[in-house]
C-alpha cells in the first residue's frame, strides 16, 4: 500500500455517552489496529488512549444542559464520535463531543483523584492538542507513533512523572525507576486493567 491510501485510511465510530461505550471504543481500536498489522505494544497503548479520550468526552457530554426543544430533536448533538486516522507512521486518534468546554490538563499531586487521563495522554503520545468546530463542539486529538514497539524508556519516562498517592498521610518513598522491561509491561497491563475495571457492566 502506498502513502497515499495510507492517508486517506480512516475509521470513525459513532459513540452515546455512556461510560459503557468505553469498552466499544477499545474494541473498535484494536480491531482497526490489528486489521493494519500494528504491533502489540503499540495497540495497548493506542486503547488506553482512546479509553481516556472517550471517558472525558462522555463525561463532559452528560452534564451539558441542553434546553427543550434540543434535548428532544437535535439529540445528535449529544453524540460522540471516535476516528482513527492512520498515516504513515502514526496514527491520530480524534474524540468529537458537543460540549465548548475545553480540556483542562490540571496539575497533579500524590492526593490527586481527577485529571490523571489528560496527564496520561500527555505522557503516553507523540503530542496532543483540541480544537472548536464551526458548528459547535470540539476535536480532542492526540497522535500515536506506531511504527515501533514502545520500549522499557517510554514506560520509564511515563514511571517517573506519575503521582505518588501517600497513604495514612505517611510520606510517599521515593520512586524507583524500573528499567526490566517485563515488569514495565505488567505494569502497563495493570494500568488497562484499571481502565477496563472502571467501565459500568464490563
Amino acid at each position: 500500500m502506498n502513502e497515499v491510501q495510507q492517508l486517506q485510511c480512516e475509521h470513525e465510530l459513532r459513540l452515546v455517552p455512556s461510560l459503557t461505550e468505553v469498552g466499544r471504543a477499545r474494541l473498535f481500536a484494536r480491531c482497526v489496529l490489528q486489521e493494519r498489522h500494528i504491533a502489540p505494544d503499540r495497540i495497548a497503548t493506542a486503547e488506553l488512549l482512546v479509553s481516556e479520550l472517550v471517558t472525558n468526552a462522555v463525561k463532559t457530554t452528560r452534564i451539558m444542559k441542553l434546553h427543550p426543544p434540543c434535548s428532544d430533536i437535535h439529540d445528535h448533538i449529544r453524540s460522540i464520535i471516535l476516528r482513527l486516522r492512520l498515516v504513515p507512521r502514526s496514527v491520530a486518534i480524534e474524540v468529537r463531543d458537543g460540549s465548548e468546554d475545553p480540556p483542562v490538563l490540571r496539575e497533579q499531586r500524590p492526593d490527586s483523584e481527577e485529571g490523571r487521563g489528560l496527564f496520561l495522554v500527555e505522557s503516553m503520545s507523540a503530542r496532543w492538542d483540541y480544537f472548536h468546530l464551526s458548528n459547535g463542539g470540539k476535536v480532542v486529538w492526540c497522535e500515536l507513533d506506531i511504527a515501533r514497539q514502545a520500549s522499557a524508556s517510554d514506560m520509564t519516562v511515563l514511571l517517573s512523572s506519575l503521582p505518588r498517592r501517600s497513604r495514612n498521610g505517611q510520606p510517599s518513598r521515593p520512586l524507583e525507576i524500573m528499567s526490566d522491561p517485563e515488569i514495565l509491561r505488567r505494569v502497563r497491563d495493570g494500568l488497562l486493567a484499571l481502565s477496563t475495571d472502571d467501565e459500568p457492566g464490563q
